[in-house]
């Protein structure tokens, strides 16, 4: 129990040294989340998630640099190989599974987020998250199946976890349905519940209304469409007449 201690002590510094580091702080970081895992100890490991996962930012750094890990010696990480062969075992745990969601293979990353759903926990929720705008169509797919589930059926156990990485993937090309789905939980979810995310500096930017440009109409889902300028038609200022040819 010392000895899982001592190893869940080495994340908080090493999430501080990667807030505005480097790739050899994330390469540090990666280190110490494995020797959590390696711990055993399933209360250090899901604690250790739930610090990287109170910096979205870094989290979003770290998905990017273990996806870029290269395929071949002396520049592949071992803690990334280690944590993703994890995955074959009777027992995981969440720091491997989470490591293993940004692998560089995409079949290594639909098994992980299988593995996630099989189990999951809120400390995973923002993984599962940044996969719904995973390049890969069957990642993302079961990624988008399992989130839509989780907050409709738990939402305030996976709701406010979910919140903080939604705002930061929203802005990738495929981030519209993390942003739909925590929306929609967000507009049937109780008061009091409503309250907590609010109290969040993510919640708080989730709950701003977006306000559409000048010449937008609203669509069902919400997103405003600019209007269609039809071919042959002279480019008008919004609020002003076009003048006829």
């Amino acid at each position: 129990m010392i000895e899982a201690r001592s190893e869940a002590g080495a994340v908080p510094p090493a999430v501080t040294a990667a807030v505005g580091g480097d790739d050899d702080d994330l390469r540090r970081l990666l280190a110490a989340l494995s020797m959590v895992d390696a711990g055993g100890d399933a209360d250090a490991a899901r604690a250790a998630l739930r610090l990287l996962a109170g910096r979205p930012r870094l989290l979003t750094r770290l998905d990017e640099h273990v996806r870029r890990n290269p395929w071949r010696a002396p520049y592949r990480s071992p803690e990334v190989d280690r944590l993703a062969a994890a995955l074959t075992r009777p027992t995981v745990g969440p720091v491997a599974v989470a490591v293993a969601a940004s692998h560089p293979d995409g079949r290594v990353r639909e098994r992980a987020v299988r593995v996630l759903l099989s189990r999951p926990v809120p400390e995973l929720t923002p993984f599962l998250v940044l996969r719904t705008a995973d390049w890969a169509r069957p990642v993302r797919d079961t990624a988008r199946a399992g989130l839509a589930l989780l907050l409709a059926d738990e939402p305030a156990a996976h709701l406010p976890a979910a919140v903080a990485a939604t705002a930061l993937v929203s802005v990738r090309s495929r981030g519209g349905f993390a942003a739909q789905q925590v929306t929609a939980a967000l507009q049937a979810a109780p008061a009091r519940l409503r309250a907590e995310v609010a109290r969040t500096r993510a919640g708080r930017a989730a709950a701003r209304p977006v306000r559409p440009g000048p010449g937008a109409r609203p669509l069902a889902g919400g997103r405003p469409a600019r209007r269609r300028r039809r071919p042959g038609c002279p480019r008008t200022r919004p609020g002003r007449r076009g003048r006829r040819p």
